[in-house]
């Protein structure tokens, strides 16, 4: 996906808000300091509980996008990669797969 693409979430306690200009973007960073809130957060407005709020902008306004959370217990990462047509995928470092060469190709 091409693009530049402003996420902005917000929950009662804190409000995350980055850019995704690349097709892998690898976050990073030491222990503690909100990698893991960031992918429950994620997972909240995927499950829409309605505690996270979401504002996505994009440099191309007819695209529609979605998020989506894959975490180490979903077994059809493959089918969820090869059907995400405008979404960007999240992965927690806790999937396995994503060590394997099958994931790298995909």
């Amino acid at each position: 996906m091409k693009g530049k693409f402003g996420i902005e979430l917000t929950n009662n306690l804190l409000t995350y808000d980055f850019t995704i200009t690349r097709n892998i973007t690898i976050i990073q960073g030491d222990s503690g300091t909100g990698k893991t809130t960031l992918i429950n957060m994620l997972e909240s407005l995927v499950d829409d509980d309605g505690s996270v709020q979401c504002k996505i902008t994009s440099s191309i306004p007819e695209i529609d996008i979605q998020l989506e959370v894959i975490n180490e217990r979903e077994r059809y990462w493959e089918e969820v990669i090869k059907s995400a047509k405008n979404k960007i995928l999240f992965f927690d470092e806790k999937c396995e797969f994503i060590k394997t060469k099958e994931f790298a190709a995909a």
